[in-house]
């Protein structure tokens, strides 16, 4: 409040919402942004919590190691992580990251995916779920359930590796339950599993 009674030309925050608590944080998090949509002052905002960065930012830096991992429009970097520690970062909950070489059977696959060296990653939010009617090679069977009220987050074993994915809140689903997985083609992203880099 002193800081911004002075009005700089720059606001360096690092982590201002921290020691808040849930319902606090969100309050505050919408007056900043608020404030910032008013008076226009330039603002370098440090935060772990993606989610944050992605509610208040017109444009996020993606650090790790001490260095910038990508920087663009926080959709930009949601919809097209160039590398998969900025996939696994941003998005809530993470993107599932699995080997490449078991999605063989899906229609128009890229050829990169015939290199052992590729692994595939999606986002819970992009794979479907149904307990009939699916392909038999991507039927498997519900370890874990978390009903959060709007979504019902559905962890699914596949090919000796989890997936998580998001059903429907009225679906009735338990651990055992055999289910089929809808993986759209096109929401997979590709990155080379040495470097991490995006295979496009």
């Amino acid at each position: 409040g002193r800081a911004w009674v002075r009005r700089p030309r720059v606001f360096l925050m690092d982590e201002p919402l921290s020691n808040l608590d849930a319902r606090l944080r969100l309050e505050m998090r919408a007056e900043l942004k608020r404030l910032h949509a008013e008076h226009r002052i330039t603002t370098i905002y440090v935060t772990h919590d993606q989610e944050e960065a992605m509610a208040l930012s017109d444009r996020i830096a993606v650090l790790h190691g001490g260095r910038i991992q990508q920087c663009d429009a926080p959709l930009r970097i949601y919809e097209d992580p160039a590398n998969l520690f900025v996939a696994g970062f941003i998005g809530s909950p993470p993107v599932n990251v699995f080997d490449a070489m078991s999605l063989d059977r899906l229609p128009r696959m890229p050829s990169t995916v015939e290199s052992q060296n590729v692994v595939a990653a999606m986002r819970p939010t992009d794979i479907g779920i149904t307990t009939e009617g699916g392909d038999p090679q991507f039927r498997g069977e519900v370890t874990l359930c978390e009903p959060t009220g709007s979504d019902l987050w559905v962890l699914v074993r596949w090919r000796g590796q989890s997936v998580l994915a998001r059903g429907r809140s009225d679906q009735r689903l338990g651990p055992g339950t055999e289910v089929y997985l809808d993986l759209p083609i096109e929401r997979i992203y590709f990155f080379d599993r040495a470097s991490g880099a995006r295979v496009r």
